[in-house]
């Protein structure tokens, strides 16, 4: 509520708002704004408010132009200022189809940078240039949305509350007449390898042992004869060849027994998984 102003503040009154028109008219649109709401400090009026509009929207911004001449006009009906209400409402028209339009969709409770939107039926009219929106809602996380918008657009969003994510569950199950996983040794495995081994290396030492025994023989029987039976030769080359040969495959079954003792033998059976409602056999 305003004061009574003085005759003083009367006469300053005018005079800012003449210097105002001045400036309005040389296209300097801020600081004619700035003079006139001085001016509205001390005395408001239809034609005050009406050029506050102007300055507003020569400076796009267009909100602030649209509520300055909706209040002029109010006051020129009210007080019955012909002069006013001839031109007011084209500039209403004027700024309306200037206006950025936002069109909202959502469930929750809306607000356009920072101020609350009392209803999401009606179109949202802005300045151009960015603008956050968020919506929220009583549980659960708010959404929030910057448009970018220009004179005369029209932007449709809808803003929906998040799903939240159920949380990701694993559960194994054995189907029925699948052994769950075994860990531990093979006994028939380690078994199996190290008789195998134990018995080729036997065996290796005996063909060694037989093949020295035909050279002995050989030494005795051939003592002082220039040719001797070939065939004694060839049996021990043989005999020593299977018995290097028995010698390095029961090495072999030997180690892998020995590996197979140590190492843990795991029979593998058939689990199934769930993850997240997708099932799948490994």
């Amino acid at each position: 509520m305003l004061l009574a102003a003085t005759p003083a503040d009367l006469e300053k009154a005018r005079r800012l708002f003449a210097d105002a028109r001045v400036d309005q008219n040389q296209g300097r649109w801020g600081t004619a704004l700035s003079k006139l709401q001085q001016v509205a400090a001390i005395k408001e009026s239809a034609g005050v408010h009406y050029y506050m509009g102007l300055s507003y929207l020569n400076l796009g911004r267009l909100r602030e132009a649209k509520q300055a001449f909706l209040i002029s006009k109010e006051m020129a009906e009210k007080a019955k200022v012909p002069d006013v209400l001839a031109v007011v409402d084209t500039k209403l028209s004027e700024v309306t189809a200037r206006m950025p339009v936002v069109f909202v969709h959502g469930s929750g409770i809306l607000s356009v940078d920072t101020i609350d939107v009392s209803n999401l039926s009606d179109p949202i009219y802005l300045d151009p240039g960015d603008h956050t929106l968020v919506m929220r809602w009583k549980a659960g996380p708010e959404v929030t949305q910057v448009v970018h918008l220009k004179e005369r657009d029209t932007s449709y969003i809808t803003l929906n509350q998040p799903i939240p994510s159920p949380a990701t569950s694993v559960s194994a199950s054995v189907p029925l007449g699948v052994a769950p996983p075994v860990k531990g040794t093979n006994p028939w495995l380690t078994w199996g390898l190290s008789s195998a081994g134990s018995v080729l290396i036997l065996s290796g030492g005996a063909a060694l042992w037989q093949s020295h025994r035909i050279q002995e023989d050989t030494s005795a029987t051939c003592v002082g004869s220039v040719i001797c039976d070939p065939q004694r030769d060839r049996d021990r080359a043989v005999l020593n060849g299977l018995a290097v040969s028995s010698f390095i495959l029961g090495g072999i079954s030997l180690g892998a027994g020995l590996y197979f003792t140590l190492v843990p033998y795991s029979r593998k059976s058939s689990v199934s998984l769930t993850l997240d409602g997708v099932s799948g056999t490994f």
